[in-house]
C-alpha cells in the first residue's frame, strides 16, 4: 500500500512540474537596440542624477555668492547681578549697536569667481558621468552580443 502511495505522490509532482512549465513562447519584444540601452541607462542612473544635483547646487551657490553680506545687531548689558552699588538693575548699562560688513578689496567678486569655478567644475563632472556611463553600457552591450 505504501510503494502505491508513493508511485501516486511521484506522478502527481511530475505532472504539477510539467503543468508550470509554460510550452507558450516568451512575449516577442523588439530587440534592444545600443540607443535604447543607452537611453534606458541615462534615463535611471543614479550617478547622473547626483552630477545633475550637484549642477544645481553650484548654481545655487553662485547665486548666494552675489549677496551682500548680512548685518547684524548687536546688544549688551554690563554691572548686572553684581554686589553693594552694582546690585540689581540700578546700575546697569545697555549698549545697542548695529554692524554692515564692507567688502572691499574685490571680496564679492572673488566669491563670484569662485563660485563660478565650482559650477564649471560641477557641469564637467557631469559630462564626465555621462562619458562614463555611455562607455559602461556600450562595453557591456558588445560583450552581450
Amino acid at each position: 500500500m505504501s510503494r502505491f502511495i508513493a508511485a501516486l505522490l511521484a506522478v502527481a509532482s511530475c505532472a504539477s512540474i510539467a503543468h508550470a512549465q509554460s510550452s507558450e513562447p516568451a512575449s516577442t519584444s523588439p530587440p534592444l537596440t545600443l540607443e535604447r540601452a543607452l537611453a534606458l541607462a541615462g534615463a535611471t542612473a543614479p550617478s547622473l542624477e547626483a552630477a545633475t544635483a550637484g549642477v544645481r547646487a553650484a548654481e545655487e551657490g553662485r547665486t548666494v555668492a552675489g549677496y551682500r553680506p548680512n548685518p547684524s545687531i548687536v546688544a549688551e548689558t554690563e554691572n548686572i547681578a553684581g554686589s553693594g552699588q552694582y546690585r540689581g538693575l540700578r546700575s546697569a548699562e545697555t549698549t545697542a549697536g548695529l554692524a554692515l560688513p564692507i567688502e572691499l578689496g574685490g571680496k564679492r567678486s572673488a566669491r563670484i569667481a569662485v563660485a563660478d569655478a565650482i559650477g564649471n567644475r560641477a557641469r564637467i563632472g557631469t559630462v564626465l558621468a555621462e562619458a562614463d556611463l555611455r562607455l559602461a553600457v556600450t562595453q557591456l552591450y558588445i560583450q552581450a552580443a
